[in-house]
């Protein structure tokens, strides 16, 4: 017969594989955790000591979501609503990031992407291009602006 201490125990395993795969998010661990059967006291549990253990920390998953996507061409706004709709992150630690910084990061990066990407630079090419990855008019008018000065 199966205890509280074996299923906790088998929760944790499982957590701490999911874990070394890639970090995830507090709500994603929950959600496999409850999907693959345990009960909602165990996984509380689990939960807890994953954060005590410094195994789950949302603000570092959020960091570190960003810097990997931030050098894909899609907005800093959209990586900042995929962590708070699909990672249920929460606001106050989204609040703590400096998210001008990143912006600026990615439009020195874009830039030079944009640049490499459309060879025979077209400008209405670029704008949606740019329009179906997130990036608001007036960021895509300043890239532009940008590449044309350079030129």
């Amino acid at each position: 017969m199966m205890t509280k201490e074996d299923d906790f125990q088998k929760a944790y395993e499982y957590s701490c594989r999911l874990l070394k795969i890639r970090d995830r998010s507090e709500n994603e661990v929950t959600k496999k955790l409850l999907d693959k059967g345990f009960k909602e006291n165990i996984v509380l549990q689990v939960i807890e000591k994953l954060k005590k253990n410094l195994y789950l920390d949302d603000k570092r998953f959020a960091v570190n979501y960003i810097e990997k996507n931030l050098y894909k061409p899609k907005s800093i706004d959209l990586i900042i609503y995929e962590l708070k709709e699909i990672f249920e992150i929460k606001k106050e630690y989204l609040s703590e990031i400096d998210v001008s910084f990143y912006k600026k990061l990615q439009m020195e990066f874009l830039k030079k992407f944009v640049k490499n990407k459309f060879k025979n630079f077209d400008q209405q090419k670029v704008i949606r291009f740019l329009l179906n990855r997130g990036f608001d008019l007036s960021d895509i008018e300043i890239i532009i602006s940008n590449i044309k000065n350079q030129t």
